[in-house]
């Protein structure tokens, strides 16, 4: 009886040796404000894609507020030089994707976002664009204006 024991525990420590412990994970916390871009357009939704030889600009993102996406929101783009231009308005997920935005050469270009009763943050986006095509993420987190009478 003895040996049948010992074989029986013998068995199981053989068992649970060959198992290694499963790290613990971390925790990880949801944030309501901070959703990564995540919807993948289908293809009937993607603008046809320019040739390599144009130079110019693609922009997608999502407009969240308290990271629940706005629909309707205006995404206006802007040069240096030249006043603004609508160029996108976002679905009812909030999410929206531009045409291809021809720009001739290096470009300072500036993108906002625009529904009433908001500001966002950012305020804009803002930098140097060079020569060549270039494809950008920009969110932007809405944040409600309260007036007083």
């Amino acid at each position: 009886m003895r040996h049948l024991y010992l074989i029986l525990v013998l068995i199981i420590l053989t068992a649970c040796a060959s198992r290694a412990p499963e790290p613990a994970q971390p925790a990880i916390l949801a944030s309501p404000i901070l959703k990564p871009f995540t919807k993948t357009p289908t293809s009937a939704q993607l603008p046809a894609a320019p040739d390599s030889s144009q130079t110019g600009l693609v922009i997608t993102g999502r407009v969240t507020f308290y990271g629940v996406g706005i629909g309707d929101v205006k995404i206006h783009h802007s040069f240096a030089a030249y006043p603004g231009e609508l160029t996108a308005t976002t679905d009812s997920e909030g999410y929206y994707q531009s045409d291809f935005i021809f720009i001739p050469g290096d470009e300072m270009v500036t993108i906002w976002a625009e529904y009433e009763g908001c500001t966002f943050d950012p305020a804009n986006e803002y930098w140097r664009h060079y020569h060549g095509f270039e494809e950008r993420e920009l969110n932007f987190a809405a944040i409600a204006v309260i007036s007083t009478p």
